[in-house]
């Protein structure tokens, strides 16, 4: 399951509600596919993989990649949409070109 976000070149994983990094534990398979995953895609200049609070210093509690890999199992992400630009990292874009860029 993807929610995609638009903040940056992050592809945040779960769990980012807590600070301790509890995925090994509970959710050993998911974990290896999200590794797998990393290890064989193309990465744009500027990715980074994670949890949000190893990425962006910050815990997302309600984040609905976290309630659904705890609810159901299901490997679950919100990947972060960006490019290279700094400009596109951040929460609401104003500049229509940016939002353009970052969609193609």
């Amino acid at each position: 399951m993807y929610n995609f976000h638009s903040y940056g070149n992050f592809w945040p994983i779960p769990y980012s509600a807590v600070t301790h990094n509890i995925m090994t534990e509970t959710n050993p398979v998911q974990k290896s596919l999200f590794d797998e995953i990393l290890a064989e895609a193309t990465k744009p200049e500027g990715f980074k993989a994670g949890r949000a609070i190893d990425l962006l210093s910050y815990t997302a509690p309600g984040d609905c990649a976290d309630w659904i890999m705890a609810a159901t199992g299901i490997p679950a992400m919100s990947p972060e949409l960006g490019t290279t630009n700094k400009d596109t990292e951040v929460f609401r874009m104003k500049d229509k070109s940016l939002i353009l860029d970052v969609m193609n």
